[in-house]
């Protein structure tokens, strides 16, 4: 809990959580590694908040920790630009930090569905009712936003800048624009690891998500023997866009395995 108030004392004035703690780095600035403001720490904040509470089951962590989870809420759903009450990512926003995301992605769109729901527990717990109504509401529309704009054929989209329901011919043309990625991330559904892990229930459809955990065990892990590859194109082979994106992350690989088992097990 004493890394977790440290991340919640260094939280920025608008409500931006930092990606590490310390000042005055000779390096890299101490918001994110490459200056961009990411869209993903937020929610992973919030989720650690609510974890670090089921561990330690103390009350005065939880009320101490609570306003800032809130203002990291805030601040993210600042950053939906077009309404569809998930964050809109603006390029490299993520802990992909090479890696060109544009408008809603299912890595950072399931991290934040997880979020909500962690952040209606923690308000549930405090009796705070209109915080638990809210994050209810931004949960609901959150996920009809997640399934209609990301769900493909058989996984979930690395990221969808485009409109709803896009036909095939509309995919393609966008693709080229670069506002749509077909790319299947092995990461895709790390928000759904992470609601596992604290008991939160399902961020979408279970059915889709089983076939989406089939589709990277199929792809992303059978393609290389070290670990899930981050990126599958639609013909099989690893996403060159970027040295991440055809590379293995061993984190992602135990987050993908983890999730694969609770779906075997169910």
């Amino acid at each position: 809990t004493r890394h977790t108030i440290q991340f919640a004392e260094a939280q920025r004035a608008q409500g931006y959580i930092p990606h590490d703690l310390g000042y005055g780095r000779s390096d890299l600035p101490s918001n994110s590694t490459n200056g961009l403001f990411w869209k993903d720490l937020n929610a992973k904040f919030i989720l650690l908040c609510y974890r670090d509470f089921l561990l330690a089951k103390d009350e005065g962590f939880l009320r101490k920790v609570y306003p800032f989870a809130k203002k990291a809420f805030y601040w993210l759903a600042s950053t939906d630009k077009n309404k569809d009450f998930l964050p809109d990512h603006e390029g490299a926003d993520q802990t992909f930090d090479l890696w060109a995301f544009y408008g809603a992605s299912a890595y950072g769109g399931g991290l934040f569905l997880a979020s909500l729901l962690a952040l209606e527990k923690m308000a549930g717990l405090l009796q705070d009712e209109p915080m638990q109504k809210e994050a209810r509401h931004w949960f609901k529309k959150a996920q009809q936003s997640f399934e209609e704009k990301l769900w493909h054929k058989k996984y979930y989209l690395a990221y969808n800048n485009a409109k709803d329901r896009l036909s095939e011919k509309q995919l393609n043309h966008h693709v080229k624009a670069q506002k749509v990625s077909l790319t299947c991330m092995a990461s895709q559904l790390v928000g759904q690891w992470y609601a596992n892990l604290l008991g939160l229930g399902y961020i979408a459809s279970p059915e889709r998500i089983k076939k989406a955990v089939s589709t990277m065990l199929e792809t992303n892990a059978q393609a290389s023997s070290f670990g899930a590859v981050n990126g599958i194109t639609p013909t099989g082979e690893a996403d060159k866009v970027n040295a991440q994106s055809q590379n293995c992350w061993y984190g992602i690989t135990y987050a993908l395995a983890a999730l694969a088992y609770d779906s075997i097990s169910e």
